[in-house]
């Protein structure tokens, strides 16, 4: 995966192959879900066609696939497999994961769809489910926003099949070993306190650098913008704390 310039699309290197895909989510936990138009298109472009795959983030550039997936001499021989997610009447076809099993013919392991799904899902919609090979494949986590964070499930899992030969089967192989592997996005409540406050203190300290007093005159003059924001962050804190 990687970032053109213009960041309107995305490369996909799948051994030889590359493929454009349009913006449907810059960071990796914007568009790692099963259903985004382009993750179902790196599933429509694997079911049944084994591949080596790697998901090269912009962050990756200590390995020597970055050179590869931000070479702009790449699309001179990119291969368009965006009307793959299509269908001739230009409606997006949403593949259906149900039933197939995602396989690492490296590893000779597999991930069963129906079981990812029982757990996989994101804490604030249990329709929503993040999607195992973008995540399994990606390089280059951890070092940005909107990344895959490290209190999450199995983040240390992130990356592991990065280059590995796989595919989307509708049987699992004779002999592969099912991985039990998923991901998934939660709120957690006692990291966001901790943070809360922290910038709380930071805000704080700073008005009391600035010599602005939390009263009404600073609250309607100059600095009305430091007072509220201390206020909002005060206030979102109770809330998490269930004192308001």
């Amino acid at each position: 995966m990687s970032e053109r310039k213009d960041d309107t699309q995305k490369i996909i290197t799948v051994d030889n192959n590359c493929g454009f895909s349009e913006y449907h989510g810059l960071k990796l936990m914007e568009h790692s879900y099963l259903n985004n138009e382009w993750t179902d298109l790196i599933a429509v472009f694997i079911y049944k066609n084994k591949c080596r795959m790697a998901h090269v983030g912009d962050y990756a550039y200590e390995y020597p696939q970055y050179v590869l997936a931000y070479n702009e001499n790449v699309a001179k021989v990119a291969l368009k497999v965006d009307d793959m997610c299509y269908d001739a009447g230009g409606k997006i076809l949403n593949f259906n994961y149900r039933g197939k099993f995602l396989v690492n013919w490296t590893k000779e392991t597999y991930v069963s769809f129906d079981e990812y799904m029982k757990k996989g899902f994101s804490d604030w919609s249990k329709e929503v489910y993040t999607c195992p090979f973008t995540l399994l494949t990606a390089l280059g986590n951890g070092r940005g926003g909107g990344d895959y964070y490290n209190d999450y499930p199995n983040c240390k899992r992130v990356g592991d099949w990065a280059w590995d030969v796989i595919s989307i089967e509708d049987d699992a192989p004779d002999g592969f070993k099912q991985d039990d592997v998923y991901f998934t996005e939660w709120f957690n409540k006692e990291r966001e306190i901790k943070d809360l406050e922290i910038r709380i203190q930071r805000q704080k300290e700073y008005m009391q650098e600035q010599k602005i007093a939390d009263d009404f005159y600073y609250m309607n003059g100059r600095h009305s913008q430091d007072v509220q924001y201390l206020h909002q962050l005060e206030s979102l804190l109770k809330k998490y704390k269930g004192e308001d």
